[in-house]
């Protein structure tokens, strides 16, 4: 099975979820973020999702 790396719009491609500072970081750029119109809105739900998928990957390949 090929991995297929895909672009990050959010993260740096260097980003590590491999400490909780790195992580901690990442979730509170987002909580500073403005979300005042629908698109900020939609952007910020984007890079929660990339964000949540990239620690739940770390997190997974650690257990498994």
């Amino acid at each position: 099975m090929s991995e297929t790396a895909y672009p990050r719009d959010f993260l740096a491609a260097d980003f590590a979820a491999n400490s909780l500072e790195s992580i901690e970081a990442a979730y509170q750029q987002l909580l500073d973020r403005d979300i005042s119109t629908r698109e900020a809105l939609e952007q910020w739900s984007r890079a929660w999702s990339a964000l949540d998928s990239c620690v739940a990957e770390a997190s997974a390949s650690r257990d498994g």
